[in-house]
This record gives structure tokens, sequence and C-alpha cells, in this order.
């Protein structure tokens, strides 16, 4: 992965990064999808 990474990303972007596990898991893209739609929700602008 280190190897992709230096391939890809722009030395600037590089210096300081972090690469870490997950805590969410496999679940981190379901859990932000549903995030996402509970913001649209909550912070609706086309009225009461």
């Amino acid at each position: 992965m280190a190897s992709e990474i230096e391939e890809r990303v722009l030395l600037p972007s590089r210096r300081g990064l972090k690469i870490l596990v997950a805590q969410l898991g496999n679940r981190a893209g379901m859990i932000g999808a549903a995030r996402l739609a509970w913001q649209k929700l909550v912070y609706r602008t086309d009225g009461p």
C-alpha cells in the first residue's frame, strides 16, 4: 500500500499522513450514508 500512496499522492499531501484501520470497519459506508440522509432530513430548507 505504501508504494501505491507514493505513486498516487503528491508529496505535500503525504507529509504527516497516517493510515489507520477504520474503527467502524465494513459498516463505515453504510453509517456515512445514513448520516448524510439524516442531515438532509434535519436541515431541510424547503419550509415547515
